[in-house]
């Protein structure tokens, strides 16, 4: 991916690295936005710029993503799970703004809150992948337990390396949740590719 230097394998913490080195080291292998970039380029590079955001302290579920999702229709989500919400932020700051999927009757908000809304109208487009073609970085990622984030890449033995929010630092134990890169098995995954001429709602 020519406008995106980095390299997957390099971007899972040591045991050893602290959550600050390791968001400064991530930091050396994105660059500024380029002209040429893909549409999947800055969905990976907006993703990124995003690792070690987490919830404000005062209650789980509360995040800046939250903020930019209700400010947008009358109905508040702020305290409920913020997975794909992350995702439809990342989609829109890359210029791939989604149209309002859930909610209307409330106002206008870019995307949906629920995953399992946000995977029925991904598919209703036709972007879900068929069972033989492999994701690629920037492909949406649904897992089996109403979750869902980004492909950064496809790993060995069946496993994905990927960027989510709402989702935990790996084995440790937090009650804060956060956008954060994490190594998952990918057998039961259904992903989606958003078009790369795709034209956001005007």
């Amino acid at each position: 991916m020519s406008g995106i230097r980095f390299e997957i394998p390099k971007i899972i913490r040591h045991e050893d690295e602290s959550i600050i080195e390791f968001r400064e080291r991530l930091k050396e292998h994105l660059v500024e936005k380029e002209e040429t970039e893909s549409l999947h380029e800055k969905i990976v590079r907006v993703a990124l710029s995003q690792v070690g955001e987490r919830e404000r302290a005062g209650g789980p579920n509360k995040t800046k993503y939250h903020d930019w999702y209700d400010a947008h229709g009358e109905y508040k989500y702020l305290g409920q799970p913020w997975c794909a919400i992350f995702v439809c932020w990342v989609l829109d700051q890359a210029g791939a703004r989604l149209p309002t999927i859930q909610g209307e009757e409330f106002g206008q908000y870019p995307g949906a809150a629920g995953v399992s809304i946000l995977r029925e109208w991904m598919k209703q487009q036709g972007w879900m992948l068929g069972e033989e073609e492999d994701p690629l970085p920037g492909d949406v990622v649904f897992f089996p337990r109403s979750h869902v984030g980004f492909v950064l890449r496809s790993d060995e033995d069946f496993h994905a390396i990927t960027v989510e929010g709402n989702t935990t630092l790996g084995a440790e134990q937090s009650l804060t949740e956060w956008v954060w890169v994490r190594r998952r098995l990918s057998v039961g995954c259904a992903f989606a590719r958003v078009p790369e001429n795709y034209s956001s709602p005007g």
